[in-house]
């Protein structure tokens, strides 16, 4: 046995073949007998912790009969919580993967009273060693992550204030609340991570990461899981918090973020509230239309609803889109932006599109320049919007005849232009 642990410490599943293959050599021929076999060989990784808990793992996965299994598995999560215990620095990679093993197959009461609570507290104990146990115990589970999304709110916040953990937060989400059904749940995680993000006062930057991390949320629920009326549901009390939320944040940066989440949150609704219609049109009678409050009309305006004040949207529009042509460089994105708006409000009005979209439009438009379209590099989510405008705008374009030809032709080419930057800076 001493050769097996040896080998099961360069290799976990080579350390499980070789187990699984002195078992072979047994003259056990019943499944009670077998099991026995497996009980003792995984009693005796067990012993060994560190080195062979994943190797025990796996014979448990081997297990044929439930009382071996349930047995196996008790005894699995208990060693796995006192290693766990003791840890005073990240584990090892197989006891890290051993505990998405047990994650995988773990009971809802073992996941709701033993292995997430455990965890949640190891990660305000010492969160370096802890973060990577819970992010593969959540991603390894087999089940709907919904009720045990409040065990995240503290790993999530942690890898928030990590300028360097976006793509660890992001795949975190990513993977969770792709199957998740409960939009409720999904809806009181938000509200955890923003009131978490109020009572720690973060910093403006710190802030506008989690407006990121809860916009990966809202662009990873699926239809097709939680039902149409439960993303409605879920769209529209999102709508609402975010509401209140975009109107009290006084950073520009960390705004414009917070606007990224609340358009994602009208178009996950369907409808467009009266509040936030008073509050798209109570901004435009600022100076000019901020970028962010021209993203939540554009998705506003992409919705069945029609409730719109095209008097006072409208002029407001041209003049974002005429400034922007005089000053591409400085105002480029906003007037791309309030191009899909304009177009959309002169279609729900009956009247003609104004003859600034046209200019806009037109062939070597200084607005439509690849400087403007790819030039904000330091601002991946107005670079996002900027695209979107243009996506948003081909639609409107083949839908209806609200564009001349030229016009529709200069929009298709605009996409193909999108399409073939997009993989030239994937493959760069």
């Amino acid at each position: 046995m001493q050769l097996i642990e040896e080998v099961a410490e360069k290799d976990p599943r080579l350390g499980d073949l070789c187990v699984s293959y002195m078992l072979s050599l047994s003259p056990a021929t019943k499944k009670e007998d077998a099991d026995a076999l497996l009980d003792k060989a995984i009693a005796f990784c067990v012993g060994r912790r560190d080195s062979l808990l994943l190797t025990a793992c796996y014979l448990h996965n081997s297990q044929q009969t439930p009382a071996s299994r349930d047995a196996s598995l008790a005894l699995l999560l208990k060693t796995y919580l006192a290693v766990l215990s003791a840890a005073r620095k990240t584990p090892s990679q197989s006891v890290i993967l051993a505990g998405g093993e047990i994650a995988a197959n773990a009971t809802h009461d073992m996941l709701t009273k033993d292995l997430f609570p455990a965890l949640s507290r190891a990660v305000k104990r010492n969160a370096e060693m802890a973060i990577p146990c819970i992010l593969r115990a959540a991603t390894s589970l087999k089940v709907d992550p919904s009720r045990y999304l409040s065990f995240l709110v503290d790993t999530c916040m942690h890898l928030f204030k990590q300028e360097s953990e976006t793509a660890r937060f992001t795949s975190l989400l990513s993977t969770t609340i792709q199957r998740c059904s409960d939009g409720e749940a999904i809806l009181n995680f938000v509200l955890s991570l923003l009131k978490e993000m109020d009572q720690g006062r973060f910093t403006p930057a710190v802030r506008r990461v989690v407006y990121v991390g809860v916009h990966v949320i809202l662009a990873n629920v699926r239809e097709r899981v939680m039902g149409k009326t439960a993303v409605t549901a879920l769209g529209k009390g999102m709508s609402a918090q975010l509401l209140k939320t975009v109107q009290k944040e006084t950073n520009a940066a960390a705004k414009v973020a917070c606007c990224d989440c609340l358009g994602a949150a009208v178009s996950m609704s369907g409808v467009v509230s009266e509040d936030v219609m008073k509050w798209i049109e109570a901004n435009t009678a600022a100076t000019a239309f901020k970028q962010g409050v021209l993203f939540v009309l554009m998705q506003a305006t992409s919705t069945p609803c029609q409730s719109f004040n095209a008097e006072l949207l409208m002029p407001k529009l041209g003049e974002v889109i005429t400034a922007a042509i005089a000053r591409p460089f400085i105002a480029g994105c906003d007037g791309v932006m309030a191009l899909p708006s304009l177009v959309q409000l002169s279609i729900l009005a009956g009247k003609e599109v104004p003859a600034v979209v046209s200019q806009a439009l037109q062939e070597g438009s200084v607005l439509l320049q690849n400087s403007v379209l790819f030039g904000n590099k330091e601002d991946e989510i107005v670079a996002r919007w900027t695209h979107q405008s243009i996506l948003r705008l081909a639609v409107l374009a083949m839908n209806g005849h609200a564009l001349k030809e030229e016009e529709q032709m200069r929009v298709v080419q605009l996409v193909f232009v999108l399409m073939v930057g997009a993989a030239w800076r994937a493959e760069a």
